[in-house]
């Protein structure tokens, strides 16, 4: 988790804090469940504010997909996100 965590964020030294939870989230297109699991992750030392990172081998094979990052507060900062991949913040 700690591998993924950095190769699609490109942070390093990130501490695993605690586990939050999972859920299942249906994919009617496709007929499928996906389990989504959430942790805590903490990142050590003064983090930059925003930054662009590659994620250079994605899951479906395609090009590397280039990804620009910030911050935000928890819950009321987290804006909507695809497919559900908010939901945590919001329980």
């Amino acid at each position: 988790m700690l591998r993924e965590a950095h190769e699609e964020t490109g942070l390093t030294g990130l501490v695993l804090r605690r586990f939050l939870g999972e859920a299942d989230f249906p994919v009617a297109e496709r007929d499928q469940i996906h389990r989504r699991r959430f942790y805590h992750l903490e990142c050590p030392g003064p983090p930059v504010e925003r930054w662009q990172h590659y994620e250079r081998f994605p899951g479906d094979g395609t090009e590397p997909i280039l990804f620009e990052f910030y911050w935000v507060g928890l819950p009321d900062g987290v804006p909507t996100l695809a497919a559900g991949h908010d939901a945590q913040a919001r329980a």
